[in-house]
């Protein structure tokens, strides 16, 4: 019987298997911004198109769709509504892999009258 070393974790292969975001990719303008910076300010939509009107800190509005990325955390746009937005990031797990999390991002009224 060969005794196992308690260095070696017998699941390491398990928590890389999604792989890593594409480090290759050109990133978008939205992602030189931290997620919890963004603003999600209102949606437009048309037939089936929908994009996510987002602030960036500096003021600046940016037009988002499905696909689309922001954040410093790989977050792929997955869903769009009139609340705000659902993305996917793709974050490291800890144990040198990586893993996705589901973010929600509300849109955000400023507490104003949006009429």
């Amino acid at each position: 019987n060969q005794i196992r070393s308690p260095f070696n974790t017998p699941h390491t292969e398990q928590h890389t298997s999604i792989g890593q975001p594409d480090q290759n990719r050109q990133k978008e303008e939205l992602e030189a911004y931290p997620l919890d910076s963004l603003k999600v300010v209102g949606s437009l939509h048309r037939g089936q198109q929908a994009w996510a009107l987002i602030m960036s800190p500096n003021g600046t509005i940016y037009r988002a769709t499905l696909g689309n990325y922001l954040g410093k955390n790989y977050g792929k746009i997955t869903q769009i509504s009139a609340d705000g937005l659902k993305l996917v990031e793709t974050v490291p797990d800890g144990t040198g892999g990586w893993k996705k999390r589901s973010v929600d991002v509300s849109l955000d009224t400023g507490g104003q009258n949006s009429q």
